[in-house]
C-alpha cells in the first residue's frame, strides 16, 4: 500500500534472508495504522513491490473481516486475468493436490481436503465504483486484491458446488472518497 516505501521494505525482500514478518511488523507497523496483522502478512510483507494493488494507500482504509457464501465469491471480479483461464488454473491448481507428496502444491492440498482457504483473501469493495486514478478500468464490486491462487481454487470448487459455507473474507473499504490518491 501507499506504493510501498522503501524505507519500510522488509530487509533483505527477494533474497532467502528475508526479515521475517514478526520483526518487520514491530519495525513498520505504525505506519499502517488500519492495516490488520494478518493483512499485513498476507499483502504487504509476503508480496512487497509485487502486487498490482500496492497503489492503494492507507489512509481512510478499513478493513473488515466478513463471512461470505459460496455464491457471493463467484461474483468477486478479477482484475487483469481472463475469464476463462483463470477457471482453468482453479482446476489445474487443485489438481496439484493429488500428485505424489514431492509434487504437491500444500494450499491446493488444503483447499481440496478442507473446501475452505487456509487465510482469507483480500476483496477491495468497489461497488460504488471509485476513480482509482490511473486505474480507471478497474471493474465496479468486489475485486480481488489478494489471493489470486485461492480464488482462482475456490471458484473452481463453487463451481462443482464443493466450496464450504461461510468464508472469511477480508473486505477492503474507503470511508471517503476524496482520500483517495488522484
Amino acid at each position: 500500500m501507499n506504493n510501498y516505501p522503501e524505507q519500510l521494505a522488509p530487509i533483505g525482500n527477494g533474497t532467502f534472508e528475508k526479515e521475517p514478518f514478526q520483526v518487520w511488523w514491530g519495525r513498520v507497523s505504525e505506519h499502517f495504522p488500519t492495516v490488520p496483522k494478518n493483512v499485513a502478512r498476507q499483502w504487504i510483507w509476503r508480496h512487497w513491490q509485487e502486487s498490482g494493488f500496492c497503489w492503494l494507500p492507507t489512509m481512510g482504509s478499513r478493513f473488515e473481516l466478513a463471512r461470505w457464501q459460496p455464491e457471493e465469491i463467484e461474483v468477486i471480479k478479477i482484475w487483469g486475468e481472463g475469464g476463462n483461464k483463470y477457471e482453468d488454473w482453479g482446476d489445474h491448481l487443485l489438481s496439484l493436490a493429488t500428485q505424489p507428496k514431492n509434487l504437491r502444491y500444500a494450499v491446493a492440498e488444503i483447499m481440496f481436503r478442507r473446501k475452505r482457504w487456509p487465510a482469507p483473501p483480500i476483496v477491495l469493495d468497489n461497488r460504488n465504483s471509485n476513480d482509482f486514478a490511473p486505474w480507471k478500468d478497474l471493474p465496479v464490486g468486489f475485486v480481488l486484491v489478494e489471493g489470486n491462487r485461492r480464488m482462482a481454487m475456490a471458484k473452481a470448487l463453487a463451481r462443482r458446488n464443493q466450496l464450504a459455507r461461510d468464508l472469511l473474507v477480508w473486505v477492503l473499504k474507503y470511508d471517503n472518497a476524496e482520500l483517495i490518491d488522484r
